[in-house]
């Protein structure tokens, strides 16, 4: 199984935070520290998970944090890119209904932008 990374970039004062890999335990346990630091502090955030090709509980609680800390510092946070496994699990747990999905990062940072 290969590592889970994250890379962190700016689109036009957007923070867009980029994980690949599989966001179970392991990965959460690889990249948890980077994504509270990448998400942390107020401001857009776009979450591209078009890389991730597993999601577990963990990944998911680590999600539903940043957004909720993000959300109190009067921030906003878009996950973005989201396909197959990964879409069908946030779903049919209906985060999106909790969480703001954008079928794209750009579209993610279009509609944080927007706001």
């Amino acid at each position: 199984m290969r590592a889970t990374t994250l890379e962190q970039s700016d689109a036009e004062g957007v923070k867009l935070v980029r994980v690949s890999g599989s966001l179970t335990q392991q990965g959460v346990t690889d990249v948890g520290p980077a994504f509270s630091a990448a998400t942390r502090g107020g401001g857009s955030v776009v979450v591209d998970l078009s890389g991730v090709d597993v999601i577990a509980t963990t990944g998911i609680t680590m999600l539903l944090v940043a957004y909720r800390e993000l959300k109190q510092s009067g921030g906003r946070m878009v996950i973005a890119g989201t396909r197959g496994v990964v879409r069908d699990v946030l779903l049919r747990c209906r985060l999106d209904k909790v969480l703001s999905l954008a079928p794209t990062p750009d579209a993610g940072v279009e509609s944080v932008r927007g706001q």
